[in-house]
């Protein structure tokens, strides 16, 4: 079982055996403030930061549980692609307390759809989320296609508040509808000059379902 990690209580990094990519759990408070802030809601956050000296889609293997030794509450699948010498960061979202990587691998065709929506800069600035009050935040307002119950955005971001490096990259989670626009926000843009733009929306390829191997199909002998 995976070491966990917790705001405050960081775990060792993560490598990716033979990729060159490391996952460290983010430990500055002003960083993952600027990371998570405008992602979490009321929920609890971690930010994983992601080095790599390669570039390819990257999916990521999280778990989250109550405990940091207890049993595994659920494990989400995360993309997000990463490029050498851009810092790349995952904000993950969830009610539980402790989560750790437990797996990750370079993909150079990852089982995601890119093109679940459409999307363009807000002009509803007074709808920001509380975590974006203090460091500012950019927006963009998003037609979803489809349904997507835990879609990547990925962000790149052009102001490095709390170390985290002009430019990177920032990937959130969000919930999709299809048609039912959402709006999703960049935290951590807090300088005039600072920028971001949205470069990346994707969803985890779902598998089939046999109806008739799953019994919901039934013909009486």
């Amino acid at each position: 079982m995976s070491t966990r990690g917790a705001h405050g209580l960081p775990v060792s990094p993560f490598d990716v055996e033979g990729e060159g990519v490391r996952i460290g759990q983010v430990e500055d408070e002003d960083a993952w403030w600027a990371l998570c802030g405008a992602a979490m809601g009321d929920s609890d956050c971690l930010a994983w930061g992601v080095v790599a000296s390669v570039e390819c889609d990257l999916d990521v293997t999280i778990s989250f549980a109550d405990t940091e030794t207890g049993p595994s509450a659920r494990t989400e699948e995360r993309s997000v692609r990463v490029r050498p010498g851009t810092p790349a960061f995952i904000a993950s979202v969830g009610e539980e307390t402790w989560s750790s990587i437990d797996a990750a691998e370079c993909r150079p065709r990852p089982d995601v759809d890119d093109h679940v929506a459409t999307w363009f800069p807000t002009l509803d600035y007074e709808a920001q989320p509380e975590g974006c009050w203090d460091l500012g935040c950019i927006g963009f307002d998003v037609i979803p296609s489809r349904d997507c119950p835990r879609a990547d955005v990925q962000f790149a971001v052009y102001d490095g508040y709390g170390g985290t490096g002009n430019p990177h990259d920032l990937v959130i989670p969000v919930e999709l509808q299809e048609d039912v626009p959402t709006t999703v926000w960049a935290g951590g843009v807090e300088s005039f000059e600072g920028d971001a733009v949205l470069t990346r929306i994707s969803c985890r390829v779902q598998p089939s379902v046999d109806r008739a191997a799953a019994g919901e199909q039934h013909t009486d002998s």
